[in-house]
């Protein structure tokens, strides 16, 4: 069926199959997925399937797992900094900088609803295992926001140039036999057995795709069934991609060049652990013994021959390992922590007795490297997420909906209408950016010390405060009920019925705000009531509705401006006289 533009769809069955086939045996893909089942490995602890030719492994390893650790340490890293969307005025003044308020506060509203909080930790693991990451975009009439969906890298063969997505195809791999319940009407076989057949996700500018496989056997071909086909007419690929920068041509992840030391640091501790053990169980000698054939034990009594010259029984111990050897093992520990990007201070290990803060912040200059290029590469697939998201949300979700956070009496958005066209925008990790929780804290406390930022912008570096307009409401709120609470309870003209009341009242429960509501009339009329005994005390008339007071008509008449309720101070002039 033509779209709007025209296009009538190239992609066929037999286009996916042949795309399938042609994955199979490009050296670059075949690569990148090699190195993924390495990482898997060196995950799992299975050094016995990775490096086979080594007997001497253990089943599970006997060293900490190094690729596991730093894996999950760099994404928490990473993560624990809080991305926030910074739009672009699209002109001056006061309407522009709402309309980017606006549309910051839609991009919020997009990545939380739409399950991007909660997979950016993974997101950030597969850029450190693969080298890639990717997230597909897509609508349901269930929700009234984009959905983005975590593509595995596993799975993934994508079509770039120059670091951009020109298409991109997603295959896994299903049990005949359940696909044929999941798609009945495809005749495929409900009683295979071990047969599998490929699902595959083509995106591209124009479409998705998704197509049903079967694989090639002897003397049949492999035939596809497309089974769904959505034609998005957005202008882009739904699909954001990001992968780290590479000097080779191959994508790759962090860790893979880490499982040569671990295998190393592993064998030499087993072997330690075999000599440990030789050394518990060493052979026995004996000379001289007559019952030496007797097991070994607490009530094994050994007789000695009186008529030999000599009479001994003792274990033969093993050779003592080379002084060399604990050289290796701690040098295969220092090439672990560089190549895992994780420095001995990272967990704890600070060869000096005394050190300051500031040295062991030293000594993370690596890693809050690496962190920074991983922020830096997240907020690129973030930046290309939102821009997705907003093209369906205003072609395919065009409805009123909620705010994840308000601006000003702004509740809801019309995605057509608050969006518009203008989409430019960052991500910025400001003070977060490339540190951890705790000295990002430090250095927000720092920079507002010393008059840089203000306590706006400090706010908005802290990961949980989602408002920073609500939490300065809540603050000034605060302070002015502090205020009301002191005149109110310290004032001696405070009726005792009233304090009496807002006791008996906070006793079942209430705030004090809600109770300053209920009694705000009555202390007004008392106000007024105690401003008309002093007037009436003093023989003062008061003034009519509409006519100035006598101080404030001798105001007027100084140059006191009507709206405001205070004179401005008279002018004053100084001469001084020239010393010269």
């Amino acid at each position: 069926m033509p779209t709007e533009s025209g296009y009538h769809g190239r992609v066929t069955e037999d286009y996916i199959i042949s795309q399938i086939e042609g994955f199979r045996t490009n050296e670059n893909y075949l690569d990148h997925k090699r190195r993924i089942r390495e990482f898997d490995q060196l995950y799992r602890g299975d050094l016995n399937g990775l490096f086979p030719e080594e007997s001497a492994m253990p089943d599970d390893p006997l060293v900490e797992n190094k690729v596991k650790n730093a894996t999950h340490d760099l994404a928490r890293l990473a993560s624990e900094a809080k991305g926030a969307h910074v739009f672009l005025k699209d002109g001056e003044g006061m309407q522009a900088t709402k309309r980017a308020a606006v549309r910051s506060s839609i991009a919020d509203t997009i990545w939380q609803m739409g399950g991007g909080k909660r997979i950016q930790r993974k997101l950030y693991m597969d850029l450190i295992t693969a080298g890639m990451a990717t997230v597909a975009v897509y609508y349901n009439e269930d929700s009234d926001y984009p959905i983005f969906n975590r593509l595995d890298p596993r799975f993934c063969y994508p079509d770039e140039r120059n670091g951009q997505l020109t298409s991109m195809f997603y295959v896994e791999t299903m049990k005949e036999r359940i696909a044929a319940m999941v798609w009945p009407d495809l005749g495929l076989d409900p009683e295979a057995k071990g047969d599998e057949v490929h699902i595959s996700q083509y995106f591209d500018k124009y479409e998705v795709i998704q197509c049903v496989s079967t694989q090639a056997k002897r003397n049949t071909p492999s035939k596809g069934y497309i089974v769904d086909r959505w034609e998005h007419n957005l202008g882009c690929i739904p699909v954001a991609w990001i992968s780290l920068d590479n000097a080779d041509g191959h994508w790759g992840g962090l860790f893979d060049q880490l499982g040569g030391p671990l295998m190393v640091r592993n064998k030499i501790v087993r072997l330690l652990v075999d000599y440990l053990e030789s050394m518990a169980h060493a052979t026995l000698e004996a000379k001289g013994v007559i019952n030496a054939d007797e097991e070994p034990g607490p009530l094994t009594v050994y007789r000695h021959d009186e008529t030999a010259p000599e009479s001994f029984i003792r274990r033969v111990a093993p050779a003592a390992p080379a002084g060399s050897v604990f050289g290796l093992l701690q040098y295969m520990n220092s090439e672990e922590a560089a190549e895992a990007i994780q420095p001995p201070a990272r967990v704890g290990v600070v060869r000096q007795s005394i050190a300051s803060g500031s040295f062991v912040d030293s000594t993370q200059g690596t890693l809050s490297s690496a962190i920074f290029e991983l922020q830096e590469l997240m907020a690129d697939l973030r930046y290309q997420i939102n821009y997705i998201a907003f093209k369906v949300d205003r072609k395919y979700l065009n409805r009123s909906k909620p705010l994840y956070r308000a601006i000003g009496t702004k509740s809801t958005y019309m995605p057509e209408k608050d969006m518009g066209d203008f989409y430019h925008h960052t991500i910025q990790y400001g003070a977060s950016a490339g540190l951890n929780r705790s000295e990002a804290g430090v250095r927000v406390l720092q920079d507002m010390g010393a008059g840089l930022i203000s306590k706006e912008m400090a706010r908005s570096q802290l990961d949980y405060i989602e408002d920073v307009t609500v939490e300065q409401n809540r603050i000034d709120k605060e302070q002015l009920a502090n205020v009301f609470f002191q005149r109110f309870s310290s004032d001696p003209n405070t009726p005792l019925s009233l304090i009496a009341t807002s006791i008996i009242e906070m006793a079942k429960g209430r705030t004090f705000l809600e109770i300053v509501e209920d009694l705000a009339p009555e202390i007004i009329r008392y106000e007024q009531e105690q401003q008309q005994a002093a007037a009436a005390a003093e023989g003062v008339t008061p003034p009519e509705e509409g006519v100035p007071a006598p101080e404030e008509q001798l105001a007027l008449e100084q140059g006191a401006i009507p709206e405001l309720d205070f004179a401005p101070p008279p002018l004053q002039q100084q001469i001084v006289r020239n010393p010269f």
